[in-house]
């Protein structure tokens, strides 16, 4: 599974339903939370989970998902030299 290019309104997207999920929790609620949110981002495209199915995954996989959303989230706010 892989994620999408990220953009400014997939940042928007998951930090609203974080937000409206209350994201002060657990380390693994929190994993879960993220991942549910790319999820209803679309952060994942044509590959992706439902939001139904992370209650089914292990937690380990729960974990790797929010690690490669994480990734992905530092990477698409990462600031560059070249801002053109």
């Amino acid at each position: 599974m892989n994620i999408i290019d990220i953009r400014q309104r997939h940042l928007e997207a998951i930090e609203v339903y974080l937000e409206e999920n209350n994201v002060k929790q657990g380390m693994s609620r929190n994993a879960g939370v993220t991942v549910r949110g790319a999820i209803v981002a679309g952060w994942f495209g044509d590959d992706s989970p439902t939001v139904e199915s992370v209650d089914d995954m292990t937690g380990g996989e729960v974990r790797r998902l929010a690690n490669l959303v994480n990734e992905a989230y530092n990477k698409a706010v990462q600031v560059t030299e070249n801002l053109s």
